[in-house]
């Protein structure tokens, strides 16, 4: 390779840690605060069994037991590290296409290669696996596919076993550091059928397959295993319900749209833009996905014929697209907010950048130039406006923190907590506990010694967004929003009509509700959040 290329890496870290840097102390929220509560709770050797989490994640779980026990919550240290990870992915990515479109003869390979890395490092959706501490798995397992991608363009040019042992070595890494992992194989697949057909003119592939491929799915099948005897199921994380789900309009649907979004910024347009776009994608995907395929089906044809081989290559990355946004495309696509759920089409989004970048150069510099430079400027501003959002969101987090001071109170009840600000998490919960409890206590260090009842969360739209409490009664509240554009949040989701436990029964009106007490509650502190503050019930 070119001596050039050894500046991209250093090039990629430092345009991330400037770009990023707002962003310095956040993201130590909701998934983050349990994490660190297992860890801190449990023995050393669970981290076998990735302490607690139901999954196979043994290798992100050790790097964030040690940037735990290296740096607690001081944000630098995480920044750096999650910095220097994306830029090597971005890095890798440049290798390996900068190879291929060298093996494949394209002109401007260099260009093409570095400037769609370079899309890649800078896309503002991004900004979910590089911020929130819980996201690391992401990170890390896309290098080591990244790296099996590198190796196995290495054995195919050269046939060298060390190059073999490095796939299956990465690969083992892969699969132990998050669930991605087991798509690997198939990635391989269709990296060597375009080698195969573009470079060797040669469809025999079986040779390679058994070489390279066969000994990763018999490692899929011991993974599945041993996932069965440390968790007792065979499907981990979401579990099978979830992960074996295969709604084909959903998943047709979420493809396009993570196109829609990754081409053309369409999450990130106003709320009635994007709801006709989707929403007109969730309706004809059948139709969408059918056409798709028959240009897809044609394109293929016609490059091989004759022999069109940057086409081929933008073919090759859609293809890889498909595969790696299929382990996700059957999980709920959310696009009211920003940042929720960014984090799954990270990988996806490199191959369909990088064909992006392909399929610009192939058209003439009136329009390449212009369509580049816009897609990078976009790209900028809509980073630097999330990277504001974290820095704001933040601001709040720690704001509310510090500004408690019930840390000794036997109960408290919290009759609004953030749930997000525009999309970036604050203290979300699901299930039993409190978000706000777990983050005094692992994120703020605070010793809190009493029960904590959050009646509901909220998206924060504004910083000075809160509510106002009215005493109806002596057992009844009503709890209403200052300003529109709110709305009350419950185990992450809406709130729904209301829900009744052992202290209290709420029912949502829309822009209120109403709390009816019953026993149990005669000492308890009642505070509620308005703007940067917390603020006491007079009973």
């Amino acid at each position: 390779m070119s001596k050039t290329t050894k500046y991209h890496f250093p090039v990629f870290l430092l345009l991330t840690l400037l770009l990023y840097y707002p962003t310095i102390n956040c993201g130590f929220t909701t998934d983050v605060t349990g994490g660190i509560e297992r860890l801190s709770t449990r023995p050393f050797k669970d981290i076998l069994i990735s302490f607690g989490f139901p999954a196979l994640n043994q290798l992100s779980v050790a790097l964030f037991y040690i940037q735990y026990q290296l740096f607690g919550t001081n944000g630098v240290g995480w920044y750096i590290v999650y910095g220097f990870l994306h830029s090597f992915n971005a890095f890798l990515l440049f290798k390996i296409f900068y190879k291929l479109f060298r093996a494949f003869a394209v002109k401007k390979a260099y260009w093409i290669a570095s400037i769609g890395a370079f899309l890649f490092l800078i896309n503002p959706y991004q900004s979910e696996v590089l911020v929130w501490k819980a996201c690391q798995n992401y990170l890390l397992s896309v290098c080591f596919i990244f790296s099996c991608l590198w190796y196995t363009l290495a054995y195919l040019a050269n046939k060298r076993r060390q190059d073999l042992l490095k796939i299956y070595s990465f690969f083992f890494l892969a699969i132990f550091t998050f669930e991605y992992g087991l798509f690997t194989p198939l990635l391989l697949i269709i990296l060597l059928v375009a080698w195969r057909v573009g470079i060797e003119k040669s469809y025999r592939i079986w040779a390679d397959i058994k070489v390279l491929i066969l000994p990763q799915f018999l490692a899929i099948g011991g993974y599945f295993l041993l996932t069965k005897l440390l968790f007792g199921k065979w499907i981990g994380h979401y579990g099978a319900t979830t992960h074996l789900s295969f709604p084909i309009k959903k998943m047709m649907a979420t493809g396009i749209k993570f196109i829609a979004k990754y081409l053309f910024f369409v999450r990130s347009y106003p709320a009635t833009y994007k709801r006709t776009i989707f929403g007109f994608i969730d309706e004809y995907a059948y139709i969408l996905f059918a056409l798709f395929l028959l240009v897809y089906i044609f394109g293929l044809v016609y490059s091989i014929q004759k022999n069109k081989k940057p086409f081929l290559l933008i073919l090759l990355c859609l293809a890889l697209f498909a595969i790696a946004i299929a382990p996700v495309s059957n999980l709920y696509f959310y696009y009211l907010q920003h940042l929720i759920n960014d984090r799954h089409g990270y990988m996806a989004s490199a191959f369909l950048l990088m064909g992006l970048s392909l399929f610009l150069f192939q058209l003439p510099k009136y329009l390449n130039y212009p369509l580049l430079i816009s897609y990078v400027c976009c790209s900028l501003f809509l980073l630097v406006q999330l990277n504001g959002l974290w820095k704001t969101s933040n601001e709040i987090f720690q704001g509310l923190m510090e500004d408690f001071r019930w840390q000794t109170a036997p109960k408290v009840v919290l009759l609004n907590v953030p749930d997000n600000y525009q999309g970036i998490y604050l203290f979300r919960i699901i299930g039993e506990g409190s978000g706000f409890k777990d983050a005094l206590q692992y994120v703020h260090g605070d010793e809190v010694v009493g029960e904590f009842l959050e009646v509901t969360q909220y998206n924060m739209a504004t910083p000075t967004d809160g509510v106002r409490v009215e005493k109806i009664s002596d057992k009844k509240l009503k709890v209403t929003f200052n300003q529109w554009g709110n709305w009350f949040w419950r185990d992450g989701i809406g709130a729904g009509s209301g829900y009744e436990n052992d202290y209290y029964k709420v029912r949502f009106k829309g822009q209120f509700y109403e709390l009816e007490m019953k026993e149990g509650l005669e000492e308890a502190i009642f505070i509620y959040q308005d703007g940067g503050i917390w603020k006491v019930l007079k009973r």
